[in-house]
């Protein structure tokens, strides 16, 4: 349920953003006028590369062996067998590391948390196959719901942060739809001077009289 939940904050900032957009975005003049009055195209700007520069590979695999051993020792063994997988995972976990890298410091740590209780539960899960007495399968089985109540309690956090922040989001969306509509004779005529300017023909200078 949290992940759906998550989901659906998403869409509905993603919808509210486009709308903010739209809405700041001029109407362009159609037709011959707008296609001689065109200014030239601005130089796209160079696109982020996803993968880390060999700096930012290392800051990545540290972090990895410290804080995400198992991960760490899966991506190592990879990097050995096939470069091509190794280059796909790092582009995953370098994504991931940014947007960890952006979190205030106790959303990351519930977030290590969470990690952490779901390897120890995959872990007492694995356990409890092999358990042969019941001695054994009652601990484990006690060990179970503690992590269970552990990784919900982290993930319940995280949850409330995420809704913090597109709460916060939403009321700067508002105060900003809320500014440009004061502002709106302003806009109106600025946008109206915008597209006169980009109808308006320039005028060819007068050529000099000829000297007799």
């Amino acid at each position: 349920m949290t992940k759906h939940l998550t989901m659906l904050l998403a869409a509905v900032l993603f919808c509210v953003l486009l709308v903010s957009v739209s809405q700041q975005r001029p109407v362009t003049v159609s037709g011959a006028d707008a296609a001689t009055t065109k200014p030239a195209p601005k130089p796209k700007p160079k696109r982020k590369s996803q993968f880390p520069n060999p700096a930012e590979e290392k800051e990545l695999l540290e972090f990895l062996r410290k804080s995400r051993r198992d991960f760490y020792n899966s991506l190592m063994a990879q990097k050995k067998t096939s470069d091509r997988r190794y280059q796909g995972t790092l582009k995953f976990a370098w994504q991931w590391y940014k947007r960890y890298r952006s979190l205030d410091a106790a959303v990351r740590t519930e977030v290590d948390r969470e990690q952490k209780a779901r390897l120890e539960i995959s872990k007492v899960l694995g356990k409890m196959k092999n358990a042969t007495s019941e001695g054994d399968r009652k601990k484990l089985r006690s060990d179970l719901a503690r992590l269970a109540g552990v990784q919900f309690d982290a993930q319940m956090k995280i949850t409330k942060y995420k809704l913090d922040q597109t709460s916060n989001q939403l009321s700067r969306l508002r105060k900003e739809l809320n500014n440009r509509q004061a502002d709106r004779k302003k806009i109106v005529a600025q946008r109206v001077e915008e597209w006169l300017k980009a109808t308006t023909k320039p005028v060819k200078p007068k050529s000099s009289d000829k000297k007799k």
